[in-house]
């Protein structure tokens, strides 16, 4: 009798794990909740991407695995790539593009000709890891870093890659793990440099051409000026203390810059970051707010910052420089 009842809790038993097992292979089955808008770690080739200049490739060494690997040779025109299709982020938010890149960039033969290195989205600048103004040559070690950027929720649009390699450069650029998230945890702006010197030049060590001036700044407003010599030049404005950015992303600068009255084209404002010339602005743009991208320089624990007001010998005296409301925002 005793046999017959556990034969009988058996045969009860076994059903119910048979309809267990079946659930949770149900379960399996479905599609589950990703915050990923799209991905690519290049295993499969570049199915996900158009060429649009120049013929780039897939393949090793990657972070882990193939790597998109920019073109090689040289062209007046930039080599660019984007993905075949839009990324769409309408009904999102807290969007963020991350990318694993490794890059390798020749000192340039002459500023203002150099290589460069840029991603866009939608047609908008969000990361650069090579300005075209940079003269030395620039590289991350032989070493893939991760590098992050936020992107503008509500909008669609295609991930671009542009990479510039003119005559007598060179640049090895590879790109691995792409990945667009959103509903991530909000991030909000973190000002990491903020001053328009209506304190004072406290945080500033200034050559003696350069001086706290009043009614030269934006909207009449103080701002450092350098005044008009070349005997000195470059003139210097060195941001202090050093400037740590680990653990810090997206990071931009934005200043405002005047070069009034100037006629000497040569001459030129230059923004020095992490002992690299990133930017140069030519006198013959008078006067401009500018929005510059620090992409190689995160994840430095020591930056220096500093302008340089350049007036060649050869091209006779010019007008000063001038420099107001330089904000360092980063997220984090």
């Amino acid at each position: 009798m005793k046999h017959c009842s556990l034969q009988l809790l058996l045969l009860a038993f076994v059903p119910a794990c048979t309809a267990i097992n079946q659930k949770d292979a149900f379960l399996d089955s479905l599609p589950r909740p990703s915050n990923i808008v799209f991905s690519d770690d290049f295993e499969n080739g570049l199915g996900q991407w158009s060429q649009l200049a120049g013929t780039w490739a897939a393949g090793s060494p990657g972070a882990n695995g193939s790597a998109l690997i920019s073109p090689t040779g040289t062209s007046a025109s930039p080599y660019t790539i984007s993905t075949a299709s839009n990324i769409d982020l309408t009904n999102r938010s807290n969007c963020r593009l991350q990318y694993d890149v490794r890059y390798s960039f020749s000192a340039n033969p002459g500023i203002g000709s150099g290589a460069l290195g840029q991603i866009l989205f939608a047609g908008n600048l969000i990361g650069e890891f090579k300005n075209i103004w940079g003269a030395s040559a620039l590289s991350s070690s032989g070493q893939f870093v991760t590098r992050s950027a936020l992107l503008t929720a509500g909008i669609s649009g295609k991930l671009t890659i542009i990479v510039s390699v003119p005559t007598s450069t060179m640049a090895d650029v590879r790109i691995d793990n792409v990945s667009v998230s959103c509903q991530n945890a909000a991030s909000a702006a973190y000002s990491v440099v903020l001053d328009n010197f209506e304190s004072g030049v406290g945080n500033w060590t200034l050559n003696t051409n350069w001086a706290l001036t009043a009614g030269v700044g934006v909207g009449g407003s103080n701002a450092i000026k350098a005044t008009n010599t070349f005997a000195n030049s470059p003139m210097i404005a060195t941001y202090q203390p050093n400037i740590n950015l680990q653990g810090r992303i997206g990071c931009t600068l934005n200043y405002y810059y005047s070069q009034v009255g100037s006629s000497q084209l040569a001459n030129s404002i230059d923004l020095y970051f992490g002992g690299q010339n990133i930017r140069r602005d030519l006198a013959s743009v008078a006067s401009s707010n500018v929005s510059q991208f620090l992409t190689v320089f995160e994840g430095n624990s020591n930056n220096s910052l500093y302008f340089a007001c350049n007036i060649p010998a050869n091209n006779g005296q010019s007008a000063p420089c001038t420099i107001d409301n330089v904000v360092l925002n980063c997220q984090q």
